[in-house]
């Protein structure tokens, strides 16, 4: 089983706290987290309300050279759309097309 296996579980349970200590666990191991890993934080991170956790870690992906793909954008809006902030909705939206990815059905009904 991977880091990024167990992380993502973590999230998918709601459990943002040991899916971060998990991930802690991971870079102090010196293994490299991959967009899954980081995917599974946003998550964690939107679905508690903490969008500037999530943005953090969208920032910390890109600063390790990977390239966040649609999924992220998605998680983001969707914490976006719990918090019902639609001005941050709508950048990272914009966000989407200005990094040259097509919005998808989840983009559009987030």
């Amino acid at each position: 089983i991977s880091y990024s296996a167990i992380i993502d579980s973590c999230a998918r349970q709601g459990n943002a706290a040991e899916a971060h200590s998990w991930f802690k666990r991971m870079v102090s191991a010196n293994f490299k987290p991959d967009l899954v890993a980081f995917t599974s934080l946003l998550r964690s991170c939107a679905t508690a309300g903490d969008l500037d956790g999530a943005v953090r870690f969208l920032f910390m992906a890109l600063n390790a050279c990977l390239a966040p793909d649609v999924v992220c954008y998605n998680t983001i809006i969707d914490g976006c759309a719990r918090k019902r902030d639609l001005y941050q909705a709508e950048h990272w939206f914009s966000e989407i097309v200005r990094t040259g990815l097509t919005p998808d059905n989840v983009s559009c009904n987030s």
